[in-house]
């Protein structure tokens, strides 16, 4: 059963991102069947064994394969090398802030002047590239996340430079991240980048990284 609902939200945002493509306009239709796509995954990846492994590869690309829209970032290679110590590290600081909230931020590349469906797309990505790392390497963070509504916050950056120093900043901190790349088949060239997400992670530790920037 699981599935089955997973191979038809699959159908839906595929013609979802078909139409986005079309005319880059996000319709009240169009923006109801996301939500319900989402919700349809998230409810699968939350409350079976299923959703949580063989159909999270399913829906989440790997390191080699590429969507319409995107791409994965170069940091692959890095992110691997920089995490060997990242559970021991940011478990210690979970330890002290056991009660703290947990959030994730997405900060988009505002000089690339991407329209609203395409920034949508690309913070999707992000999201999900997130899940993806958060599930394998700490997924004790990933848990206080969900208990914690699962926040996500957009904020709006002035460029490619400024992505690129958030990711430098969160390695830092031992926090999840990862910087999107766009595969240049709609309104962008292809490499840009496009957003760079941070977390799940304790707010307070995220918010010293990109509580400067306002909101998008």
């Amino acid at each position: 059963m699981p599935e089955e609902l997973l191979l038809q939200c699959e159908a839906m945002m595929k013609a979802l991102g078909e139409a986005v493509a079309r005319d880059s306009k996000v319709t009240f239709a169009q923006f109801a069947l996301a939500f319900t796509c989402g919700f349809l995954i998230n409810t699968i990846l939350r409350n079976t064994v299923l959703g949580r492994k063989s159909i999270l590869r399913r829906i989440i690309p790997g390191q080699n394969s590429q969507s319409e829209d995107w791409e994965d970032s170069d940091d692959d290679e890095d992110d691997e090398d920089d995490n060997d110590n990242e559970d021991e590290c940011f478990d210690s600081y979970m330890n002290n802030s056991k009660s703290e909230p947990y959030k994730m931020v997405l900060a988009i590349n505002n000089k690339l002047k991407m329209e609203k469906g395409k920034v949508a797309a690309q913070c999707a990505h992000g999201a999900i590239a997130a899940y993806k790392i958060a599930l394998t390497r700490n997924p004790s963070a990933l848990k206080r996340w969900e208990k914690s509504g699962q926040t996500k916050i957009t904020v709006k950056v002035d460029d490619e430079y400024v992505l690129a120093d958030i990711l430098r900043k969160a390695k830092e901190a031992h926090l999840i991240s990862h910087i999107i790349q766009d595969a240049g088949r709609t309104q962008i060239q292809v490499g840009s980048k496009t957003v760079c997400v941070i977390g799940p992670g304790p707010s307070k530790l995220i918010d010293k990284i990109t509580g400067e920037f306002k909101l998008y």
